[in-house]
């Protein structure tokens, strides 16, 4: 994490963005767990984690998280959530769900944007 502290701007987000894609499984696991703790959600894979430019400065750190809601001996349906992550001047502002195809909603909205914001070393 001290590459990230003495890194650029520029430098930070794709370092940081390199450490996301490393972890993505991890992340979108736990992401998922998060927002969807039920027994019958089941985490399948996370893709490739994007970044891009927010409006008013800063990044944007996408994930997509392809998991399946189980309803009974196999049977579901397969589902996505994204999750946005805004990082500021290096320090993060919020993370929350973007979209979620579940029709029962998202949860603990609080607690996923807590474990985002510990991704990031106090600088």
């Amino acid at each position: 994490m001290k590459e990230l502290q003495a890194a650029s701007e520029e430098n930070f987000s794709q370092i940081l963005l390199k450490k996301l894609n490393q972890n993505r499984k991890d992340l979108g696991r736990i992401a998922l767990g998060i927002v969807h703790d039920h027994p019958s959600a089941k985490y399948r894979r996370t893709s490739n984690i994007f970044v891009a430019y927010r409006d008013g400065g800063g990044l944007v750190y996408g994930l997509v998280i392809h998991w399946f809601r189980e309803i009974a001996l196999g049977v579901g349906k397969n589902l996505t959530t994204k999750v946005t992550w805004e990082v500021v001047e290096k320090r993060h502002l919020r993370a929350e769900v973007a979209e979620d195809e579940s029709l029962f909603s998202p949860g603990n909205a609080e607690d996923l944007d807590r474990f985002f914001a510990g991704l990031l070393p106090r600088l």
